[in-house]
């Protein structure tokens, strides 16, 4: 009886696998592997971004961004401060963000970066 379908993860191609019966080998499909990889990295995602939206871990990157980045001062440049702003997330060992401009705002009202 199926849980969910390919419409309801979000994926275009076929899920495939093999049932599993107690005491028979396991046989894997690669379609069902990247599959299932898929399922799973749309999980983490998701934790991720709602942990990033608690209070402690603000502070815990706020802690990790300042004991990586000496206060700097970025460009004026959009473009150019995204790009520092990323690094900058890099180097305090996190992810570079897929909207820096956020980060950025964030990293600004804490008086961490200076433009």
């Amino acid at each position: 009886m199926p849980v969910s379908g390919k419409a309801a993860l979000g994926r275009e191609g076929e899920l495939s696998f093999d049932p599993v019966t107690l005491g028979n080998p396991v046989s894997l499909n690669l379609r069902g592997v990247v599959g299932f990889t898929d399922v799973l990295i749309k999980i983490m995602v998701t934790v991720d971004a709602e942990l990033s939206r608690a209070e402690r871990a603000e502070a815990l990157f706020e802690k990790a961004f300042r004991a990586a980045n000496r206060r700097v001062m970025l460009s004026a440049t959009p473009r150019r401060r995204d790009a520092q702003v990323k690094e900058r997330c890099f180097k305090a060992g996190f992810p570079r963000p897929l909207d820096a401009s956020t980060v950025y705002d964030f990293l600004h009202d804490r008086r961490l970066i200076v433009i």
